[in-house]
C-alpha cells in the first residue's frame, strides 16, 4: 500500500500504523507504504452478542439443553478490520421434576362391587398410569380411580345349596332288566331378590342305574331260572361210524335284552351220553380197480388161456373209526393166437454177388435163411425159407486190367472201372 509520504527508513512511516497494518518504508521507492499486519487477530470492539435463542432440549424430562447466540465478529483482513456476522451456542439449564411428560393412560373399569352378594350399589375401580419427569428421566406412577356403580343382583347364588341326601333308585320299566332309574332328594337355594338374600325349596331328581351295570347295561343278565324239557334221541356229532354221542334237552334261560326279560334259547348244561355199535356198517364208497392185462403160465406167446386180477376196496366202521379194507380178486380170460407170429428169426445177410465182370459190375445179390415161427393149436410151430435181396456197389475209377498199349510208341493206357464196364482211362505214358 503506498502511503505516498517520502521516507528513509521504518520510523518515518509509523503515522501508517493501525490494529491491522504497519508502516513501512520501501527502499525502491523511497516512500512509505502500510503492510497488513495481525492478520485474523480481533480488532476494533472486537466479538459483540446479542439476546441468545430459545434453549433446546433432547425430550420433554432433560434438564440440560443447548441454545444458539447471534454475534459480530471482528477481525483483521488484509490490514483492514472487518466485521462477520455469526453464531456461538452455549449449555443451559431447567429443572423438570414434577412436570408431566406423556399422555395418562387408564383400564377399563372393574366390576361393581357391593357390600355383600345381593348389594345393588357399590363402587367400581380402575388403575390409571401418570407420566411425570424425575431426575431428568419421564417415569410413570400408577394411581387408582374410582365411582359409585349400581348392579342387578337377582337370582345371583348368595349361599350355598342344602340338600339332602338321594332316595333309593325307583325303577319305572322292567323290574328284572331296568338299567337305569331316577332318585329324589329335598334342595334349598339361596338366591338374590331385590337386594336381599332369599331362599327356595325344590325337589332334585337324578338318574341312577342299577348296581354292577356297566356300558352295556343289563344286556345279557338273567331274569330268570334256567328252564328245561324232556331228553331227545341220543346224537352223533362226529361220523356214521362215531359210537359215542349225547341226549339233550331244549332249554331256555330268561335273559334281560332292550331292558325287557326274554325266554333265551341256550344249550344243554346237563347232556347224557348214550352209545352204539357201528362196527362194519358201511361208511363210504366201495369201488374196485379195472381187470389187469391177462397172465399166460403156458406159452407167453401162443397160450390162449390164462387169468387176470384186481384190487378192490370198502371203507368199513371198526372202532369208532372208518377204516378202509382191501382184496384181490381174479377171473379166467382167452385170446386168439392161431397164425399169431411168436418169434420169426433170420441168419446175416450173405457176401454181395456179382454175375458180371467181378471188377466193375456194380450190382448183385445176396441172400440169408431164416426160421418162421407161428402159433398153432396154443404152441409155437417153426419152419425154414431163404430171403434174397439186391445190392449195389460204386467201381468207378478201380484198376480192371493190364495197361493196353498206344500203337508202338511203346506207351501205355490204363483200364479202370467206368459205370461198371472196364475201359481205357488216361493218357497214354
Amino acid at each position: 500500500m503506498d502511503g505516498g509520504a517520502p521516507c528513509q527508513a521504518d520510523d518515518d512511516c509509523d503515522h501508517l500504523d493501525s490494529e491491522c497494518s504497519e508502516g513501512f518504508c520501501n527502499p525502491t521507492t523511497s516512500h512509505c507504504e502500510a503492510l497488513p499486519a495481525n492478520e485474523s487477530a480481533p480488532c476494533g470492539a472486537g466479538t459483540t452478542c446479542g439476546t441468545p435463542d430459545e434453549c433446546v432440549y433432547p425430550d420433554s424430562c432433560a434438564e440440560q439443553g443447548v441454545q444458539d447466540v447471534p454475534c459480530t465478529f471482528r477481525s483483521c483482513q488484509a490490514g483492514a478490520c472487518v466485521a462477520s456476522e455469526g453464531t456461538l451456542t452455549q449449555g443451559c439449564n431447567r429443572d423438570t421434576d414434577g412436570t408431566t411428560c406423556d399422555v395418562t393412560t387408564c383400564n377399563g373399569y372393574g366390576a361393581c362391587t357391593g357390600s355383600d352378594t345381593c348389594d345393588t350399589t357399590g363402587a367400581q375401580t380402575r388403575d390409571c398410569t401418570d407420566h411425570v419427569c424425575a431426575a431428568a428421566a419421564c417415569t410413570p406412577v400408577t394411581r387408582q380411580e374410582s365411582r359409585n356403580c349400581t348392579r342387578v343382583t337377582n337370582g345371583l347364588e348368595c349361599a350355598p345349596t342344602e340338600c339332602t341326601a338321594f332316595g333309593g333308585c325307583l325303577y319305572d320299566g322292567d323290574p328284572s332288566c331296568d338299567a337305569t332309574g331316577t332318585q329324589e332328594r329335598t334342595c334349598i337355594d339361596f338366591a338374590c331378590q331385590n337386594g336381599a338374600c332369599e331362599d327356595t325349596l325344590r325337589i332334585d331328581a337324578q338318574v341312577c342305574y342299577r348296581p354292577g351295570v356297566g356300558e352295556d347295561g343289563t344286556e345279557g343278565w338273567p331274569c330268570g331260572q334256567l328252564q328245561c324239557g324232556a331228553y331227545g334221541a341220543c346224537t352223533f356229532e362226529g361220523d356214521v361210524c362215531d359210537e359215542s354221542g349225547l341226549q339233550t334237552r331244549s332249554c331256555v334261560q330268561p335273559t334281560c335284552w332292550s331292558e325287557m326279560c326274554w325266554n333265551d334259547p341256550v344249550a344243554d348244561p346237563a347232556p347224557l351220553a348214550c352209545s352204539r355199535d357201528t362196527d362194519n356198517a358201511s361208511c363210504g364208497t366201495s369201488y374196485c380197480d379195472p381187470w389187469g392185462a391177462c397172465a399166460y403160465d403156458g406159452d407167453p406167446a401162443c397160450d390162449e388161456s390164462g387169468t387176470q386180477t384186481r384190487w378192490c376196496y370198502a371203507q368199513l366202521c371198526g372202532g369208532g373209526a372208518c377204516q378202509q379194507t382191501s382184496w384181490q380178486e381174479s377171473q379166467a380170460c382167452t385170446r386168439v393166437t392161431a397164425g399169431s407170429d411168436c418169434g420169426t428169426t433170420c441168419g446175416n445177410w450173405s457176401a454181395c454177388a456179382y454175375d458180371g465182370n467181378p471188377t466193375c459190375d456194380e450190382t448183385g445179390s445176396q441172400n440169408r435163411t431164416c426160421t418162421a415161427r407161428t402159433c398153432g393149436g396154443g404152441t409155437c410151430n417153426s419152419s425154414t425159407y431163404n430171403e434174397n435181396r439186391n445190392c449195389t456197389r460204386n467201381t468207378d475209377g478201380n484198376t480192371c486190367g493190364n495197361p493196353v498199349e498206344c500203337g508202338n510208341t511203346q506207351t501205355f493206357r490204363e483200364q479202370c472201372c467206368q459205370s461198371g464196364s472196364c475201359v481205357l482211362c488216361g493218357p497214354c505214358q
